[in-house]
């Protein structure tokens, strides 16, 4: 009698460029053997710590700093993000004011798409703004997820980073279920892409006919 293998989880890459980040990553989603996570500050050390497994998914950071903010800095750019949507040229400027530049995650992009060409690849970000998310997409990101990020009055008597912990375990769940449904989409259109294609083609084509012979010009 056969014995069954125990499936991998799948793996993914999580880059960031705050340790704290990553860690907290790392403590939610490899628990339980919801995900094999390779984390770190490049693409390299990412894919290293994930022992020789092809990445399925790559979670960007999108905002970068060089060199990363220090925790006074990271409380300054919080502050900005709960006045976002009564002060977006404020929180704008407290992010340029701390080195903060959707550049760095672009340029991570283009990285995992000139080496792993297919695989997808979405935005983890806690100060993404809308506009910052078209340009994401128009990017080729499946998504872009914002960080668990507690509201400023959940966290008077607590630090920032315990915070911060604190919201990405209460929603660690719903993260995998989502980082879970992107995966699954990927390996169905890579698998599928040319039967979809021709099914789009024959649907599209039928479609063109059947408006033709409505205008009389069809056999």
């Amino acid at each position: 009698m056969k014995a069954f293998r125990k499936q991998n989880p799948p793996a993914i890459c999580f880059i960031d460029d705050e340790r704290e980040e990553r860690e907290r990553f790392k403590a939610n989603f490899a628990k339980e053997g919801r995900f094999e996570v390779g984390a770190g500050a490049t693409l390299e050390e990412a894919v290293r710590n994930l022992g020789g497994r092809r990445p399925e998914l790559f979670v960007l950071d999108m905002y970068w700093a060089n060199p990363p903010p220090d925790k006074s800095e990271l409380e300054k750019i919080h502050a900005a993000y709960q006045q976002l949507r009564v002060a977006i040229d404020n929180f704008d400027k407290v992010l340029r004011d701390n080195r903060q530049s959707i550049t760095g995650g672009l340029t991570l992009a283009e990285e995992v798409k000139g080496e792993y060409k297919g695989a997808p690849f979405i935005f983890f970000t806690r100060k993404g703004t809308l506009d910052n998310a078209w340009e994401a997409m128009h990017f080729g990101a499946r998504e872009v997820i914002r960080k668990p990020t507690p509201a400023w009055s959940e966290r008077d008597h607590v630090s920032l980073m315990q915070a911060y912990d604190e919201e990405m375990d209460r929603e660690a769940g719903a993260l995998t279920d989502q980082f879970n449904r992107i995966i699954k989409t990927s390996k169905f259109s890579h698998r599928h892409g040319g039967l979809l294609s021709a099914v789009a083609t024959f649907a599209a084509t039928q479609a063109l006919n059947e408006g033709l012979r409505e205008l009389g010009w069809g056999g």
